[in-house]
């Protein structure tokens, strides 16, 4: 889009190569996102318009370029005149100015607004930017992620270890507490009972049962 191919319409530019209306900001930019699309009769009616020594033209021009050998209703004029102000937010009727008696005029004027940057690009970077950002956060998270499981890997395999240092202890004590009932006993002190099955006795203060059977001795203290 180069400028000597824009003219600006009050608050809003027009392409001459193009059948679009675009908005101006605060700044002097052109919002290309707000694009407003002319027909093509508004298209014909601002190119009849416009011309560089701002001359009014004719009702007879205009309405023998916009519908050549057309007959038309005395409405059809004023209707295409209001619906292209409208695009062009010129509810003020200052752009399309009427001069009566003789016809319409284009208030328009060059678009000198060359070191403004236009929304779109602005926006454009904006969105990269809130991409970039979006692809960090993304990583930070997949990272994050990726050290919780790994922390969690290690919280359960050192739990996992003392449970099962803790049931080796456990049952290494159980096992002392048997060698320690009948390597250091002297004699047995009392047999309780006795059947086809087992012997229930008394030795150092313990209960132990002996299976005949399998010749395994099972002792509880009293």
């Amino acid at each position: 889009m180069e400028n000597n191919d824009i003219v600006r319409l009050g608050q809003t530019c027009w392409v001459l190569s193009e059948n679009k209306i675009y908005p101006l900001e605060r700044d002097g930019s052109i919002n290309t996102l707000r694009e407003v699309k002319l027909t093509q009769k508004q298209w014909e009616l601002l190119h009849c318009l416009y011309n560089p020594s701002k001359e009014p033209v004719s009702k007879e021009k205009i309405i023998n370029t916009i519908w050549p050998s057309q007959a038309i209703s005395p409405e059809s004029l004023p209707q295409i005149i209001n619906k292209t102000r409208k695009s062009i937010y010129d509810s003020e009727k200052n752009v399309i100015q009427h001069l009566r008696n003789v016809g319409y005029i284009l208030n328009h004027s060059a678009y000198l607004n060359t070191n403004s940057i236009p929304v779109e690009t602005e926006l454009v970077d904006e969105k990269n930017k809130l991409e970039q950002n979006i692809k960090k956060s993304n990583s930070l998270l997949k990272e994050k992620t990726k050290l919780a499981i790994y922390y969690s890997l290690i919280f359960f395999l050192t739990i996992s270890s003392i449970l099962l240092s803790l049931g080796i202890y456990e049952r290494k004590i159980k096992r002392q507490e048997f060698l320690d009932i009948h390597l250091n006993s002297d004699r047995y002190d009392q047999i309780i009972s006795e059947s086809d099955g087992e012997i229930l006795f008394r030795v150092n203060r313990h209960i132990c049962r002996f299976s005949k059977s399998s010749h395994e001795v099972n002792c509880e203290k009293e």
